[in-house]
């Protein structure tokens, strides 16, 4: 067997056992705040399973307005601070596309799109085991990246494609990932060129949504704030937990000066008291750590390191 079926394969496996635990955790809750939801939006969406109506609340009913009104000339009227959320349109986009536009079939986009992004993870995971070691599965072993996946938001594809950029040094890649979840892009910092490209994406698809749909250009609910106010706002086990991997990744990024570590953990730090209201959405906001763990401090796509050895030889 060749190694690229290989990594095919787990790949496969890892969707399936994602599938699975959904399939578990699925219940007939799902298919009542399916219903729910299509009350109050009034709109009809499918497919009419508790699968998909399991993850169906918060974000990923907004994604799932958006998705439906991709241009801002409808229902997504309606959301609450619109701008904002609709710069963040690479998830409802992509599933709009797949789906042609068929709202029957928009949740089923949703989620093929978060299996599809778990299973290119699964894959570089694989892929990169000869060369990272061990710590290539913290590609996968993500609580943000099964969140995402079981949930229909927008953390499996940004965590794709963030690794993707940071292997390749991609700048399109890195302006992806700024338009699906901007708050990944502090994991850029140590890559000038793409960091800069992440947030002039995020700057201008605001503005132009801002003017667009009549709202203002700033988010009123804050997403940072004095250094770790937000957890002693709201303390939980879990939020602890979270304040500490940002901080020991922000000791380690100082040790071996690495701004991309540093930027990372420094900005867990200053999550507002909303992330840690509910625990597990500071784990989502921070999703990017294990990514920053996974490919070590210091770490360059191998085009760059080439060509510094080609400098340092002459």
């Amino acid at each position: 067997m060749s190694q690229r079926i290989a990594h095919v394969l787990f790949a496969l496996a890892v969707v399936a056992a994602l599938v699975t635990l959904r399939l578990v955790v699925s219940e007939d809750l799902g298919l009542e705040r399916l219903h729910g939801f299509e009350s109050v939006a009034g709109v009809d969406v499918g497919p009419d399973h508790d699968y998909f109506g399991n993850g169906l609340n918060g974000d990923a009913a907004t994604i799932t307005l958006i998705a439906l009104d991709p241009l801002g000339a409808d229902v997504g009227r309606s959301l609450f601070e619109p701008a904002y959320r609709y710069t963040r349109l690479a998830v409802p986009w992509m599933s709009a596309l797949v789906t042609l536009g068929n709202p029957d079939l928009v949740l089923l986009g949703l989620s093929v799109i978060g299996l599809a992004s778990v299973g290119g993870l699964a894959y570089l995971a694989s892929r990169q085991r000869h060369e990272w070691g061990r710590r290539s599965w913290l590609l996968i072993a993500n609580p943000a990246l099964v969140q995402g996946a079981l949930g229909d938001t927008t953390e499996a594809m940004a965590l794709f494609l963030l690794a993707v950029s940071m292997l390749t040094g991609s700048l399109l890649l890195a302006v992806a990932t700024g338009l699906t979840r901007e708050s990944y892009l502090p994991a850029l910092a140590g890559r000038p060129r793409q960091l800069i490209a992440g947030l002039a994406s995020v700057l201008v698809v605001r503005t132009v949504w801002a003017w667009r749909l009549d709202d203002t250009f700033l988010s009123v609910s804050a997403q940072i704030g004095w250094p770790l106010m937000g957890i002693l706002e709201n303390p939980s086990l879990l939020g602890w937990l979270v304040t500490a991997a940002g901080l020991a990744t922000a000791v380690v990024g100082f040790w071996k000066r690495d701004l991309g570590w540093i930027a990372g953990g420094a900005f867990v730090l200053l999550f507002a008291a909303g992330p840690f209201h509910t625990p597990t959405n500071a784990v989502r906001a921070a999703g990017y750590l294990p990514v920053l763990w996974a490919f070590g401090p210091n770490w360059q796509p191998a085009r760059v390191t080439q060509a510094s050895h080609v400098v340092d030889d002459h």
